[in-house]
């Protein structure tokens, strides 16, 4: 048996022992919990950061859902590859073996930075436009002034280009027309694109203040999103498709690339928040 005052003294370093344990433990698990919040806290620097996500699949939580999201069940998956290709409208092409049948997946990345992080979907030069979608003259000719491929015509706000407001009623007219009958047609091929590396998916990865979250949608969901609405030639003279707003690339110090014909979206809005 044990005397009183053996009592109090075991007592007392058994509770020590049990606070020294539980401070140990609490110590590690906020290591753990740092390192984790850290992780989330930095976001996705790149395009590289998310094709390894996908190829991490087995082990990333993430990845598993957007997998789910793109229709594959993880527990029926056999493999996943996930590369980049060059110059193509997918940045990632995931590579998805599952019930012995292999489906390519081309996958398009926006990450953005805050909540106006806008970002451009597509840049080419008129010619290539020309080329792509049959420009007729009338259009081509007015977007020419707008990008400064031509040199203005009649009284500007800037002497080596002009802006759509500033042309006639019926040049702004042609424009506007032939982007709604061709909408379609130029929706599909800004986001998604054409030929094997097709994007199928676009992926959207935001860093904010308040944290990081991202999502993954279907490129016709994206499509319908971005591209419903009227198309106008805004205040400032450059030309809107619903939430699309197309115009001069700029910059560049003045080189020949300042004059593309750019499309850009605010990919924070997909996610809704």
């Amino acid at each position: 048996m044990f005397k009183p005052y053996m009592k109090k003294t075991f007592l007392a370093a058994a509770v020590t022992l049990c606070f020294t344990a539980l401070a140990v433990a609490q110590s590690t698990a906020s290591v753990k919990a740092a390192a984790g919040s850290k992780t989330a806290r930095d976001g996705f620097r790149n395009e590289t950061e998310i094709r390894d996500k996908f190829n991490a699949w087995k082990s990333d939580a993430e990845a598993k859902a957007w997998l789910t999201v793109m229709g594959y069940d993880p527990a029926s998956i056999d493999s996943v590859r996930a590369e980049k290709p060059h110059n193509d409208k997918a940045d990632v092409v995931v590579t998805i073996v599952a019930s012995g049948k292999t489906t390519r997946e081309g996958i398009s990345i926006k990450l953005v930075s805050g909540e106006k992080g806008y970002n451009q979907i597509d840049k080419r030069r008129l010619e290539q436009y020309k080329r792509l979608w049959g420009l007729p003259p009338p259009v081509e000719y007015a977007l020419s002034l707008f990008l400064g491929e031509r040199p203005p015509d009649r009284p500007s706000r800037l002497p080596d280009r002009m802006f759509l407001n500033e042309l006639t009623e019926a040049e702004q007219a042609a424009v506007i027309e032939f982007f709604e009958k061709n909408r379609s047609r130029i929706l599909d091929e800004i986001f998604a694109g054409s030929g094997p590396n097709r994007a199928r998916w676009l992926l959207v990865a935001r860093k904010t203040s308040k944290g990081n979250d991202a999502g993954i949608f279907p490129i016709e969901k994206a499509i319908e999103f971005y591209g419903t609405g009227k198309i106008e030639i805004t205040r400032s003279g450059s030309l809107r498709i619903g939430r699309i707003t197309i115009q001069r690339k700029g910059g560049d110090a003045g080189r020949e690339t300042a004059r593309m014909l750019q499309f850009k979206i605010n990919p924070a809005l997909l996610l809704g928040k």
